[in-house]
């Protein structure tokens, strides 16, 4: 109910996205409101609170900023996004909310130097498939994973394009991502391509493109098949005679995080690109993951220049700001633990949580129990795809 609510207080901003999204001009701006709703004003004041503390711990200056920091410059933003997301905000917790708030804009300004940050929600339960991968990892390669987030299973596809140009220029060519509706729905592409917000507030009033709005209601843009996911999570590390023999903990794993539970978030993916990195692997994007700029030249539209002047805050109108959004390339560094790429990763604490935290540690000790040796063929399928390890 709290998700149809929230697509009804977006309802007026379809059609301008479907506009924006399909080549018709763009005529007039959102209405937005000078001030929240009296219902809000919880939101709205501890959104204000947590950024003033910020900048006095911080020592912060007016020109000082962070992507996250920029988006809530805007007045009007700030007040629409109070309106928006106070309902759900409320039921998850107040005070959790400014927590995350808090840690999210601390990160920030902690990386700002030598990083860009992207933000992406999903459903809890892939939690699991995460986490496994983590695990498993660390048992294969006797290598701690820290400040990472496996956010694709790698396969052979991942390798074809070794950057984000040549990812383009070979859809600009075949003119798929100019034709295709749902360029980034494909099969074929989809998992190639991660939806991402330049701020943690970024497309609130776009209609499937909130990577806050998925966080809060623990949703997805399209049906996953979580049990295949975490099948080829094992084939990866050959392992299938283990995912055969450990069914029941596997399917209870799943239960758990896929429950219905009161105030339950889904994750937050925090993903922080080494700047001499970006242009590699993300491109500005419209909805689907459709070029921003039309002209079929993206080298001329490194995806730095958009994050600079998003930062910068040169954009006035309220907009167009909040509906940028890029693509990651999901290959190479994305895929590489030890590339420099930071991912960390938010979610509340709920009963269910802490007896699956609970019952995946005995899962990855039985693993550990079971495992005898490491196939060498994946091993050696997994460093001619990547090159990340060395022998």
């Amino acid at each position: 109910m709290v998700f149809i609510n929230l697509l009804k207080k977006k309802f007026v901003f379809i059609l301008l996205v479907f506009f924006s999204v399909f080549g018709t001009p763009l005529c007039a701006q959102y209405a937005q409101t000078t001030s929240p709703d009296s219902s809000s004003l919880g939101l709205f004041d501890a959104i204000q609170d947590v950024c003033s503390n910020i900048a006095l711990s911080n020592g912060l200056k007016q020109t000082d900023t962070t992507q996250t920091l920029a988006y809530l410059g805007h007045p009007g933003l700030q007040s629409e996004v109070s309106n928006i997301f106070s309902s759900k905000i409320s039921e998850i917790g107040l005070d959790f909310f400014k927590n995350l708030l808090k840690s999210v804009i601390q990160n920030e300004i902690r990386f700002k130097k030598d990083y860009y940050v992207f933000y992406h929600g999903q459903p809890r339960d892939f939690a699991f498939i995460q986490d496994l991968y983590r695990g498993l990892y660390e048992l294969v390669y006797k290598k701690e994973m820290r400040d990472f987030v496996m956010l694709r299973i790698p396969s052979e596809n991942q390798a074809q394009f070794e950057t984000v140009f040549d990812f383009l220029k070979y859809y600009i060519k075949n003119d798929e991502i100019f034709r295709s509706g749902a360029f980034d729905l494909q099969s074929h592409v989809k998992n190639l391509l991660l939806s991402v917000n330049p701020s943690l507030f970024g497309n609130s009033f776009g209609a499937g493109c909130s990577s806050l709005e998925y966080f809060l209601c623990s949703a997805g843009c399209t049906f996953v098949d979580i049990s295949d996911l975490v099948e080829r999570t094992f084939e990866f590390f050959s392992m299938q005679d283990v995912f055969y023999r450990n069914q029941a903990e596997i399917k209870e794993l799943q239960e758990l995080l896929a429950a219905q539970e009161k105030g339950k978030t889904g994750l937050l993916q925090q993903i922080f690109v080494p700047k001499k990195m970006v242009n590699l692997v993300a491109y500005r994007s419209v909805p689907v993951g459709r070029l921003y700029y039309k002209d079929r030249y993206p080298d001329k539209h490194p995806a730095s220049i958009d994050l600079n002047d998003y930062e910068s805050n040169k954009s006035s109108d309220d907009f167009n700001f909040d509906t940028t959004q890029f693509r990651l390339l999901m290959s190479g560094p994305m895929l590489d633990p030890k590339s420099g790429v930071k991912i960390l990763r938010y979610c509340n604490e709920t009963s269910n949580l802490n007896t699956y935290k609970t019952k995946l540690k005995k899962l990855l000790n039985k693993i550990e129990r079971q495992y005898e040796k490491f196939s060498t063929n994946s091993l050696g399928f997994f460093k001619k795809l990547h090159g990340w390890f060395k022998s």
